[in-house]
């Protein structure tokens, strides 16, 4: 096991090493940049000292999901005559769709175990082609952290993944890495969440770890094939 360990930190630390050195511009993909003013009213709205708060806080409207492409939302909203704060809700119920919430049953139990057990398909999520937003694409299942959520997290997956592992969901655990795995190939990096607001940021360097949490059952196959998928864009970007 320990011989496993220092192989998957050997052969996956040349990863940010590449990524550093192959560091795309992502600056395209911010919502301020997607959005135009439209991003800078909302914002201006539902900062801290906003007088005319939108929503209960600010994710709530980059979550939303574009009924059309932003880039013809940005367009029209810069033509927009602007004077009232009634104006621009007008236009983002006119733009914009809340993100779907899946229906849920869940009943809450004294036992932590069955709690726990209960959370895995709870709050499991199917890839989905999203519409023009801030979601960057997965395309295998996931494990969001909690209700509120839409997306992943980087570091909190790895503690998730952990108890996978140990109740038995070992190929989510496993979809969790290859969806991380793909973020570095499209991005050069993971990011603190599969959001184009959260590109300009990451978290403590946990995806090694999460390899090796795979790799203790599929050994070093997995690690090659995880390696050879991130190094193949750090050469190539």
């Amino acid at each position: 096991m320990m011989k496993v360990r220092i192989f998957v930190m050997a052969v996956l630390f040349s990863v940010p090493l590449l990524a550093g050195a192959q560091q795309r511009d992502l600056d395209a993909l911010l919502p301020e940049k997607q959005m135009g003013i439209l991003f800078y009213d909302v914002m201006n709205c539902d900062s801290l000292f906003g007088k005319d708060r939108l929503f209960a806080e600010p994710k709530t409207f980059l979550d939303m999901q574009p009924r059309r492409s932003l880039a013809w939302i940005k367009k029209d909203y810069e033509t927009l005559q602007r004077h009232h704060v009634s104006t621009l809700i007008e236009f983002i119920n006119k733009n914009f769709t809340q993100p779907i919430v899946p229906a849920t049953t869940f009943t809450a139990h004294g036992d932590i175990d069955s709690h726990i057990r209960q959370l895995w398909s709870l709050l499991r999520r199917e890839p989905e082609n999203e519409p023009d937003g801030t979601f960057i694409h997965l395309k295998h299942p996931y494990f969001v952290p909690g209700g509120r959520f839409g997306e992943i997290y980087y570091w909190d997956s790895y503690f998730s993944m952990l108890g996978m592992v140990a109740d038995g969901e070992g190929q989510l655990a496993r979809d969790m890495v290859d969806n991380f795995a793909e973020l570095i190939d499209s991005l050069g990096f993971i990011p603190n969440g599969n959001r184009t607001y959260y590109v300009g940021r990451s978290q403590p360097p946990f995806f090694s770890l999460m390899v090796d949490v795979i790799a203790r059952t599929e050994g070093k196959v997995f690690i090659l094939s995880i390696w050879m998928k991130c190094r193949k864009n750090m050469i190539s970007g």
